[in-house]
């Protein structure tokens, strides 16, 4: 458990560290629009750096993707007993499988849907997964490609 909140907090730093380079690359760029000499240069540099960044971010997303899935698996084998579940809702898994709802591996979103489908059996958690807002977030998946998806979304 404390792996996955780990990898879910270790994104988070990740994604605001991205946007600071991407608006680091911004601010180059305008500071050499000043140069018009050394624009063109400039311009070709912020190009590759910014593909250069797109690959590696990629690359990350989906061995994060992937790391993620093994570690959810094996909780949502550890909850098919009920004490042991109950200790996840303690430690907030729920926000965490909500969190987990904005990645795009659909493996991933089968298994948290999944998850959250078995955890939603207990009134309080359903009530928590209400503030959280887990029906707003799911009807992104109603018009999907993934048809296991979509189908178990709307069971939820």
């Amino acid at each position: 458990m404390k792996a996955v909140d780990f990898e879910l907090k270790r994104s988070e730093v990740r994604e605001a560290e991205r946007v600071a380079r991407e608006t680091e690359l911004q601010t180059e760029l305008e500071a050499a629009k000043q140069d018009m000499g050394t624009y063109p240069q400039v311009l070709d540099q912020v190009r590759r750096k910014r593909e250069k960044e797109n690959q590696k971010h990629k690359t990350t997303l989906r061995k994060q993707d992937k790391l993620l899935f093994v570690g959810l698996y094996i909780l949502l084998n550890l909850a098919e007993d009920l004490a042991v579940e109950r200790k996840m809702v303690i430690r907030s898994l729920i926000p965490s499988l909500v969190t987990t709802l904005t990645r795009r591996f659909d493996d991933l979103l089968i298994l948290v849907v999944t998850f959250l489908k078995k955890l939603c059996i207990v009134g309080e958690n359903k009530e928590a997964m209400k503030r959280l807002g887990v029906v707003e977030i799911l009807n992104r998946f109603v018009p999907c490609s993934s048809q296991p998806l979509i189908m178990i979304s709307l069971r939820l």
